[in-house]
């Protein structure tokens, strides 16, 4: 990867790092975060470097942290669905991987061939495929990340370790008996000492006081690093707080994503496109009402495409498309159609 890629990335713009760490184990991560911890030095964890709302590329001089070498497929179980991969793979390489045993991602994007399973999970994408399978709320089973701490913490074993661990603190001293609400409280507590600023991706070690973490929570916990695995194979796990589904969407603020659990959906038998051509918004909405009615779930995909992005088709395609000169707006439709249905 070039180095002005990985500083500007899709949005063409970014700091003045001189540093890019690429490391290629989750340990080799907690000596990094360790490190800038101490030396109170900003980190900016960078995925894919797709995104073009500027949140993996360094507003100032951070250190990079490229997820790029966190790239191996640990596990497929075919029987179940379940994917087990590090952050670092791209999502077209897992696409690639399980086609081969008939199932596919529950995510499927337009920067597929360069964006990571890591930046997926921490943006919450959404992609072209919601529709039919929803958010990766609904396929995240599990996931290893690196946060702040002073102890490797297991689940389902991390509540008995965090009790232990904040009894040492002023505030558990004063407070004898803890149930699961503080569970939550206790871990975004320890997160939050990585935490300067809330930007994307960033952990601000450079702006970190604790003397202010001591006085927001009446504690004072080490500067070290944990390993949080939450990597549990059990689909409908009902133990207190799902924890994974804490780190999905947070954009690096609890930590670095190291290790994901999906699970994925069989792979349809084929996908049938349509194209609508339409003249007012209102038209697309009852389009949207009747293919749920009428098609349910084989309805896998249903894309709005504007009139400026009409206009740009038309401008940038030797023949214009296949959209005409009237319309003002434009669906397209996609179809899974199970080997059942065929027939």
């Amino acid at each position: 990867m070039h180095s002005i890629e990985i500083l500007l990335g899709t949005a063409r713009t970014g700091g003045q790092s001189s540093l890019v760490l690429q490391p290629s184990s989750s340990e080799q991560i907690v000596d990094i975060v360790k490190l800038c911890l101490e030396k109170r030095i900003a980190l900016c964890v960078q995925g894919g470097n797709t995104g073009l709302v500027k949140g993996s590329i360094p507003i100032y001089d951070e250190v990079i942290l490229s997820m790029a070498k966190m790239n191996r497929i640990i596990q497929f179980e075919p029987y179940v669905g379940l994917l087990t991969c590090e952050a670092g793979c791209i999502l077209q390489t897992l696409e690639t991987f399980i086609n081969k045993y008939d199932y596919t991602m529950p995510i499927d994007l337009g920067s597929k061939g360069s964006c990571q399973i890591g930046g997926n999970i921490s943006t919450a994408a959404g992609g072209v495929r919601f529709v039919r399978y929803g958010s990766l709320h609904s396929s995240l089973i599990g996931l290893e990340a690196i946060i702040p701490g002073s102890c490797i913490l297991e689940h389902p074993k991390i509540l008995p370790v965090l009790r232990a661990e904040i009894r040492k603190t002023d505030y558990c001293k004063s407070h004898a008996k803890y149930g699961k609400a503080h569970f939550g409280a206790a871990v975004l507590a320890i997160s939050s000492l990585a935490l300067g600023h809330f930007g994307t991706g960033r952990l601000g070690a450079s702006y970190f006081s604790a003397g202010h973490f001591s006085a927001c929570f009446s504690a004072k916990l080490s500067l070290e690093t944990s390993i949080l695995s939450c990597m549990n194979n059990v689909l409908k796990d009902n133990m207190g707080l799902h924890m994974p589904h804490l780190f999905l969407g947070a954009e690096g603020q609890l930590g670095v994503l190291t290790k994901i659990r999906l699970r994925c959906s069989p792979m349809p038998e084929s996908v049938n496109i349509a194209l609508l051509e339409l003249n007012s918004f209102d038209k697309c909405l009852r389009v949207l009402s009747l293919s749920k009615k009428y098609l349910g779930e084989i309805l896998s995909a249903f894309e709005l495409i504007d009139k400026p992005a009409v206009e740009c088709i038309r401008e940038n395609l030797k023949d214009g498309g296949i959209l005409t000169n009237e319309i003002s707006v434009a669906m397209a439709l996609a179809f899974d159609i199970p080997l059942a249905e065929q027939n």
